[in-house]
């Protein structure tokens, strides 16, 4: 069962191929070398690298910008605030009667925040969408991460589709009582909506509890796997596509650090 949405079977090549251990690897060392950059410039470079690697892995389009677009949502109310709280006023603009003062300064640290985001979140759309949750978890467990933290990134997966399904149940059982949404910005919307999120609450916690001591009947332990382990060593492609991506990154870093400079000292 493929991390995403997308039918692993059919989209499957040479990316997907690839052993996840080395991808898993090269992803996160290139997340830790991509938030270490601060020109704009560089970082819409990194991004369009990222993205041509998922367009040849043959990931949707519709896949990406939804999965970039969930998460970047959560952190638009961030990146609206800097351009009128950081840095000098460069201009004001009014709003409603209310003159808000806009700095460039905190226009450019928004947008470059905002590419840091998004390359970071390409790369593990980029990961999920070419590994199976089992090669994946398979990889966690090979590298020296302890035992519980695999397992709660499998539980955390199975608990979202739990959740889910328990959702469209609820979400059937109001259409079958003649329920219908007519406004988001309600007072009765507001108030169903607010009492779903409060069932699921109730229900997940319930269904958690339940889980949890059949676990525990069956004798599990810490250390317990469910996985099939992927032994397998990796091929020397797989070497040569983290380093070559790796290089890329490196490349990318050197020049937001001012590689061309030193290109010239070195001459």
């Amino acid at each position: 069962m493929p991390c995403g949405r997308e039918n692993y079977s059919k989209k499957k090549n040479f990316i997907h191929n690839l052993d996840a251990r080395v991808k898993l690897i090269t992803c996160m060392l290139s997340i830790v070398l991509l938030v270490n950059i601060y020109s704009a410039k560089v970082l819409t470079v990194a991004v369009a690298v990222i993205l041509f690697s998922l367009l040849a892995a043959r990931v949707s389009l519709k896949t990406i910008v939804g999965r970039a677009a969930i998460t970047l949502f959560f952190i638009g109310g961030i990146l609206l605030f800097l351009p009128f709280t950081h840095g000098k006023t460069t201009w004001v603009i009014s709003l409603a009667g209310i003159a808000l003062p806009v700095s460039l300064e905190g226009l450019v640290l928004a947008g470059t925040l905002a590419l840091r985001t998004l390359s970071a979140i390409l790369l593990m759309v980029f990961l999920t969408e070419t590994t199976t949750r089992a090669e994946l978890l398979s990889a966690i467990k090979q590298l020296p991460v302890p035992p519980v933290f695999s397992q709660l990134i499998d539980f955390t997966w199975r608990y979202f589709m739990v959740i889910k399904s328990e959702l469209q149940r609820m979400q059937r059982a109001q259409k079958a009582r003649g329920y219908v949404m007519k406004a988001y910005f309600n007072l009765q919307t507001l108030k169903i909506v607010s009492q779903t999120i409060g069932a699921m609450f109730m229900r997940s916690y319930s269904r958690a509890e339940r889980v949890h001591w059949a676990m525990l009947s069956r004798a599990y332990g810490a250390r317990d796997w469910t996985y099939k382990m992927h032994n397998n060593r990796a091929r020397i492609e797989d070497y040569v596509w983290g380093i070559s991506f790796l290089a890329i990154v490196l490349i990318l870093l050197m020049w937001d650090k001012g590689g061309s400079q030193w290109i010239q000292l070195l001459k």
